[in-house]
Parts: C-alpha cells; sequence; structure tokens
C-alpha cells in the first residue's frame, strides 16, 4: 500500500506544507485505521482535513517485531 499526494489550490497557490495523522507505512492489526490530510497553501491557509478509512483484514505477513524496511 502506498499514499499518492494529489492535492492542490484551487487559486493556484503551491502547495508548500502537509499534515497527516494515523498515516503507516504498515499497519500491522486488523481492522479499520483513519488516515487525515491537511495541506498548506503558499499564502499560509491551512486546507479542510480530508479523512479516509483505510480497512486491513485477513491473515498478517509479517508482524511488527519481523518487519524489515
Amino acid at each position: 500500500m502506498g499514499y499518492r499526494l494529489d492535492s492542490y489550490d484551487p487559486d493556484g497557490d503551491g502547495i508548500v506544507d502537509w499534515a497527516w495523522e494515523g498515516m503507516a507505512p504498515r499497519y500491522f492489526s486488523n481492522g479499520d485505521h483513519t488516515v487525515v490530510l491537511k495541506v498548506k497553501d503558499g499564502r499560509g491557509a491551512w486546507s479542510a482535513p480530508f479523512q479516509m478509512t483505510v480497512t486491513i483484514d485477513g491473515p498478517a505477513y509479517q508482524g511488527r517485531t519481523s518487519y524489515r524496511c
């Protein structure tokens, strides 16, 4: 699984910063995991939060202690 950042500013200002909550490169437990993203434009205005729920189910391929990047 990966994350793709397709955010843009409707006014044409560039995105200069972003803040993630709940984002993880891997999830080691089944269930729902909420990921939230806010972005900041070149004028310093933050967006409303965008929220998505990632559902993980099925057997684990690796545990947290055996996982290697």
